[in-house]
């Protein structure tokens, strides 16, 4: 179960549908359930079924047709059929349930429906914030689209993708900039209101000849952009659940930086290095270092490959058949 999916854009979305197709290319029968909605109900590939907001009748089905019930974060929009028919219940948890400092209504019986089900963290940080036992599984990444291209050239030093809000801390990355001796190069790519907002911070700093904002790219383009850098930056003020942009810039060749606080630092593992959320100084200080030492880079790159492999879409969907089969083992 996935509450958003295709045509629907986002994280969420593309772990459902990528973790939809390795399950069944591995051998398995897969329905997705979602109240996304689209043109198709009852739409069936060649590697699953999906059936957009299906009725009462249909939901029925589809649990006792199962062997396990896999929710892409919880629904309890969609979790009512548990109550009749007795099914292991999985929980992805992808994001923080609720503000972790005031718990809403909902927030609660989330949390209290968490005992009848198995949770499976995308990050140790996500994990340590639910009141009951969890996995740890990371998301994967995209390894045919992310990947080390040997033709472009490494021209430039930092690079930062994401979305221009003030979550994702574009200007604590531009303000550490401006303290790191040099001419180190930096390539802001991606949408969102603050752009404009950030293109003006970047002259009040001196910074015009040293920034490049790239706006939107995706696919191969985005590929090639990332691989002319030597470090991709996720400089969030906010704990982040995970990072899979950290992945994607770590797949393409670069060291890794992000913000310590939250799953980020599982993303980047050993292939990079971690600083204080928001922190300016610790950020252009973390810069300087991983620009200046080479053999912390080569070890960066000695430790990719074992690193990328964790979060391969193989190796992850295999550590949810792992998680499944054991549960159904011990529930026998």
């Amino acid at each position: 179960m996935s509450y958003v999916f295709s045509p629907s854009i986002g994280g969420i979305e593309t772990v459902s549908e990528c973790l939809a197709s390795q399950f069944a290319a591995m051998g398995h029968e897969v329905c997705v359930i979602t109240s996304t909605c689209g043109l198709e109900d009852g739409f069936q590939s060649n590697e699953y079924k999906l059936f957009r907001n299906p009725g009462t009748l249909r939901m029925l089905a589809l649990h006792r047709w199962c062997d396990v019930c896999l929710h892409n974060n919880i629904s309890l929009q969609f979790a009512w059929p548990l109550a009749f028919i007795r099914r292991p219940w999985f929980i992805i948890h992808q994001i923080w349930i609720g503000d972790r400092s005031k718990q809403r209504p909902v927030d609660s019986l989330k949390r209290f429906a968490l005992r009848f089900a198995h949770s499976i963290s995308i990050s140790q940080a996500i994990a340590d914030n639910l009141n009951v036992r969890s996995d740890v599984v990371g998301n994967p990444y995209d390894s045919m689209t992310f990947r080390e291209v040997a033709a472009v050239e490494r021209n430039r030093e930092l690079v930062f993708v994401g979305r221009l809000v003030p979550s994702k801390g574009v200007d604590v990355l531009l303000r550490a900039l401006r303290k790191i001796p040099g001419q180190a190069k930096l390539t802001i790519i991606g949408p969102g209101p603050c752009r404009e907002e950030l293109e003006e911070l970047t002259d009040q700093l001196g910074l015009r000849e040293r920034v490049q904002f790239l706006g939107p790219l995706k696919g191969e383009d985005l590929c090639l952009a990332i691989n002319r850098h030597h470090v991709i930056v996720v400089p969030s003020i906010p704990d982040e659940p995970f990072g899979v942009v950290a992945l994607e810039g770590i797949a393409c060749g670069c060291a890794a930086i992000g913000s310590v606080g939250g799953g980020l630092k599982d993303a980047i593992g050993d292939c990079g290095l971690t600083f204080k959320n928001g922190d300016s100084d610790d950020l252009a200080a973390a810069i300087s270092r991983i620009m200046s030492d080479k053999p912390l880079n080569d070890r960066f790159r000695q430790l990719r490959s074992s690193h990328l492999a964790t979060f391969s879409l193989g190796n992850v969907a295999s550590r949810y058949i792992q998680i499944f089969e054991r549960v159904l083992k011990n529930d026998k």
